[in-house]
């Protein structure tokens, strides 16, 4: 019941951005009527090569992995070399974390109710993280020079988070469970949770991502073809400026359940006490289209 809501939610927050792009294309259009042809602009645009998730992990490292973003932008013109520019674009991120072993425990109850200490080992982890953003970009874009010219342009984004999941596999975990009101530690039966296993991995789950704030910058070099249509090569780079975690409880990355037989459940490290600030970071090359 509770995924099916996340689903219907989902779906509601995704018709919504695509009416916010509608819009957004039809106030380019308008504008577009408005405005003589040298002072409106309106430019599909494409970029990569990283995109990921920003945060510190004790255990483990991160592996920055491939992203991109398409988007929409209509820029105005205020003089011959300055212009503003609003867009609509989809930012895909990804992130690795590994680890090459994990060792934590902390004080749960097991299916009798009683108390004890849930202490794991966790060898060879992976945890792969993908996020999908809606950003509304507003920049201000300089111009030097005729045809090629360099320019420069510096803004701001806010984004809202869409697709949020994350996947864990981990190839060894140990566990057991000391009972201090016994002095005595178990390990084992597998079936109550305490014991070795091996090659274990959990389906993609939802995470829960807040509104990003992000500057952004670009630079390049704008080349107008023989039939007027400008072209934009150039570098960009995008720096969120808020912590993306939403508040709420600590989770445990390997979750002890208090039911037999013992299924665990995996968290995202990024949901763990290892981590206090995740950011969006984005960077590579990037190739902007005029179509009107």
């Amino acid at each position: 019941m509770r995924r099916r809501y996340k689903i219907l939610n989902m779906t509601k927050k995704i018709n919504s951005y695509l009416r916010s792009i509608a819009a957004l294309a039809v106030i380019f259009s308008g504008m577009v009527t408005c405005y003589s042809q040298d002072r409106h602009e309106v430019a599909v645009s494409a970029g990569g090569i990283f995109s990921n998730l920003d945060y510190d992990i004790k255990q483990g490292k991160l592996d920055n992995s491939h992203g991109f973003n398409v988007g929409l932008r209509y820029s105005y013109y205020l003089t011959p070399s300055l212009s503003v520019g609003l867009g609509a674009e989809y930012q895909y991120f990804s992130t690795t974390a590994t680890f090459e072993s994990l060792t934590d425990s902390y004080v749960t109850t097991d299916s009798e109710g009683e108390s004890f200490e849930f202490r794991y080992t966790a060898k060879n982890v992976e945890e792969k993280q993908q996020v999908g953003y809606f950003n509304i970009p507003l920049t201000l874009q300089y111009e030097i020079g005729d045809s090629p010219a360099f320019y420069t342009a510096i803004g701001a984004k806010i984004g809202f988070a869409l697709n949020q999941t994350f996947e864990t596999s981990i190839e060894e975990l140990s566990t057991s469970g000391y009972y201090p009101q016994y002095d005595a530690e178990l390990l084992d039966p597998r079936f109550a949770g305490f014991g070795n296993f091996s090659s274990l991995s959990a389906d993609k789950q939802d995470l829960d991502l807040d509104m990003s704030y992000a500057a952004t910058f670009e630079a390049g070099i704008k080349q107008i073809t023989d039939g007027n249509t400008p072209i934009y090569i150039g570098v960009f780079f995008d720096y969120g400026l808020n912590n993306i975690l939403k508040k709420g409880e600590k989770q445990e990355l390997v979750e002890y359940p208090d039911s037999v037989p013992v299924s665990f459940k995996y968290n995202s490290i990024i949901n763990s006490a290892d981590t206090n600030e995740v950011k969006l970071l984005a960077y590579g090359l990037k190739v902007r289209v005029g179509i009107l």
